[in-house]
């Protein structure tokens, strides 16, 4: 099944979205193709592709679509599994958890740690709550602007404050009905969001900005 986005959650998928030729293959196979239609369009011989082909089938990033004859030949279609991938941090192994649990070789959750490794820890629980279908909301975001260091930080306060009460005012003792996990974070825009299919210049992008002139 050909998913809009996957979460890669084992070392050994990750470690193969991490190789430039296996992702621009992928990029590739948003479609089916063969290993002869790729060679062609990435300028690579058909051993160079099956040898990559090979590796992300037994990742289980590629799958099997079916078989197409073109002259005296058979061509095998294969197509990504996704049209784009998301590698959670705990396919980075211990510092991914942080789950503490006796005999782990995660950092414990009281283990001094930045504010860009606590977010990185959040997101992995978050992601996994994702992938396997348990988020109760869609998330909130916004994005604001600050004059000064001074009013980000007071903004960072009063939000931490704000949802400390409401925590207060709503919470439940452990035990005593269903936990939930809530996550709030800052973080800086380096550079505007773009379509991870169409990298922003889509047809699809396109027409929305017409319909809103």
């Amino acid at each position: 099944m050909f998913a809009p986005v996957e979460v890669v959650r084992e070392p050994k998928r990750a470690a193969a979205l991490l190789q430039a030729d296996k992702r621009r293959l992928l990029e590739m196979l948003r479609e089916p193709d063969s290993s002869a239609g790729l060679a062609r369009r990435l300028g690579l011989t058909r051993q160079q592709v099956n040898y990559h082909l090979r590796e992300l089938e037994a990742a289980g990033l590629v799958a099997f679509i079916e078989e197409r004859r073109k002259g005296n030949c058979v061509e095998r279609l294969v197509r990504a599994t996704a049209a784009s991938y998301l590698i959670s941090p705990e396919a980075m192994g211990r510092l991914g958890c942080g789950c503490g649990h006796p005999g782990c070789l995660c950092p414990p959750p009281d283990e001094p740690v930045s504010p860009g490794d606590k977010l990185a820890r959040a997101a992995a629980r978050a992601i996994r709550a994702a992938s396997e279908g348990s988020c109760s909301s869609a998330p909130f975001e916004a994005e604001v602007g600050f004059a000064d260091a001074v009013s980000r930080e007071r903004f960072e306060r009063e939000v931490s404050e704000a949802i400390a009460a409401l925590v207060r005012k709503y919470g439940a003792p452990e035990g005593e009905a269903e936990r939930y996990r809530l996550v709030a974070a800052c973080w800086p825009v380096t550079e505007p969001e773009r379509c991870t299919c169409c990298g922003g210049a889509g047809e699809r992008t396109a027409e929305a900005g017409k319909e809103s002139m």
